[in-house]
């Protein structure tokens, strides 16, 4: 089974409005960035999607969770960052993003037999 179409199906649903609002549609409550980083690292998958036009948001929002806070980057190698920028509009951004989301799955799969 695809992870990514089953994780996108049981995602909390969260609705940013143009005042930069988030809404959490699980919990009806407005949250911060900081909330919806505590959501996603006690384990929830979230879905961003603008309020308005119902656009996906959901990796522009989670960069700006990690970048709110510096100690967050400290995970990302300097050697990864440029490798996104050089492989983003090239032929090696399929494969890049590939790479990425498998590893993304292993940790995934490794933090839920922790």
């Amino acid at each position: 089974m695809n992870h990514h179409i089953e994780s996108e199906e049981t995602a909390i649903l969260v609705k940013k409005y143009s005042n930069r609002r988030l809404y959490d549609t699980k919990s009806s409550r407005y949250i911060t960035l900081e909330d919806l980083a505590r959501i996603v690292h006690d384990g929830a998958d979230v879905r961003v999607i603008d309020a308005k036009d119902g656009r996906d948001l959901t990796r522009h929002v989670l960069t700006q969770v990690i970048l709110e806070r510096h100690e967050r980057l400290d995970i990302i190698p300097a050697e990864l960052l440029h490798g996104i920028i050089r492989a983003q509009g090239t032929q090696q951004q399929g494969p890049f993003s590939s790479v990425l989301s498998g590893i993304a799955q292993q940790l995934t799969v490794s933090s839920s037999q922790s």
